[in-house]
């Protein structure tokens, strides 16, 4: 949740989420006079705007609402929906998620490849191979070492690309594809 800023008189300067930037919406001046006031401080008060020079010196970006209202950030309706904090969690897990990438998912699917490769490849993306790590993350109790090198856990990204075994297949793959060229 953030807060939108209209009067201030309700939010913190430092220590609340009130800044429009969507990567960091706190403050990160550390000063202590900030820490003890509200986000009206920071406002000329007969004009119902902001106090620029001192902003000039604080802030990049900033807005101003007419009433301090607590908003959800990733709907654009403001209100929180399930709904949103599901698909943002799942974003924070998967950074390949579906509708994020849409125009990507399109490319994949009209590879001319069998559908069993092209679901293997769906799944490496979506972490929806039992690897053992996201094994133990569903509480099946395995230790998570790869047992072919015994040297990382054993991750989709592991598993295909960084163990020895992973990477020797990929060079007899492109040494085999590159020598049929020719």
């Amino acid at each position: 949740m953030r807060w939108r800023v209209g009067s201030g008189e309700k939010i913190s300067i430092v220590g609340q989420p009130w800044l429009m930037d969507s990567h960091n919406p706190f403050i990160t001046s550390n000063s202590k006079v900030l820490r003890k006031n509200k986000v009206c401080s920071l406002m000329v008060s007969d004009h119902r705007g902001w106090d620029e020079d001192i902003l000039r010196d604080l802030f990049n970006e900033i807005d101003h609402m007419e009433h301090d209202t607590v908003y959800w950030s990733k709907e654009s309706s403001g209100n929180y929906s399930v709904r949103s904090a599901y698909r943002m969690l799942r974003a924070q897990m998967n950074p390949w998620r579906q509708e994020d990438n849409a125009s990507l998912w399109r490319k994949i699917w009209k590879i001319k490849a069998p559908p069993k490769i092209l679901n293997f490849v769906w799944r490496s993306l979506t972490d929806c191979l039992p690897t053992l790590v996201i094994l133990q993350r569903k509480n099946v109790y395995v230790e998570s070492v790869c047992p072919v090198c015994s040297r990382e856990e054993e991750s989709i990204a592991h598993i295909l690309v960084t163990c020895p075994l992973a990477k020797l297949c990929w060079q007899v793959f492109v040494h085999g594809y590159l020598s049929s060229r020719d």
